[in-house]
């Protein structure tokens, strides 16, 4: 029986990035911490997987330079964690915005003129930046949330005045009972036997003050 072969799987791992719409801005003194690397698998195995990348002024975006760095195996693994780059290892400084992706082939050997088959990562997009860059970032973000403004108006109304009693301090419960009655709208279904019981409570209340 002849299965069909499945492209490659490939992804980055351990990135500092929620997706590849991301572009985060991390500081220099912080480029050490940053790993580019990838896990991916194969139903053949993963004969090759490349890391290709491209720097660029992160100001005008005008390209400074770019490179690839292959990895082989001669005994194509079907599931692969690879650590591809340091961040420090491509010559990045500040001001440089590091664009990179990903590349996957797999060991499928049964048709020489299709050659094997290929997956690509979504390119991804990492700033460097002076820490005194990322500070002035952060305190000028627009972070307006509906959020944010829940919680502040929590914190408002917590400060705020208690509203004045509607009834006077010593006035009777039964007194009380009765005006609440009065106010709230109450169905005709509700009324009568059932009014009657709020009353009777409130005026037990009173008779045990």
């Amino acid at each position: 029986m002849i299965t069909k072969d499945r492209p490659p799987a490939i992804e980055f791992t351990g990135l500092p990035h929620r997706s590849s719409a991301d572009e985060p801005h991390v500081p220099e003194k912080d480029l050490d911490r940053i790993g580019i690397a990838v896990r991916g698998q194969d139903d053949y195995g993963i004969a090759k997987v490349t890391l290709h990348y491209r720097i660029e002024d992160l100001e005008t975006g005008k390209e400074k330079g770019k490179g690839s760095k292959p990895y082989a195996f001669g005994l194509p693994p079907t599931q692969l964690v690879l650590s591809l780059a340091r961040a420090p290892q491509l010559g990045l400084t500040v001001g440089d915005r590091l664009v990179f992706w990903a590349e996957a082939e797999d060991a499928y050997d049964l048709d020489p003129q299709a050659g094997p088959h290929k997956s690509t990562t979504p390119p991804y997009r990492m700033a460097i930046v002076t820490e005194e860059q990322l500070f002035r970032e952060l305190r000028y973000r627009d972070e307006w949330s509906a959020q944010w403004y829940d919680s502040l108006k929590v914190a408002t109304l917590a400060r705020r005045a208690p509203p004045p009693r509607m009834s006077p301090e010593g006035e009777p419960a039964a007194n009380i009972a009765k005006k609440l009655l009065e106010a709230i709208p109450l169905a005709e279904a509700f009324r009568g036997e059932a009014a009657q019981a709020i009353e009777q409570y409130f005026q037990s209340l009173a008779g045990a003050e």
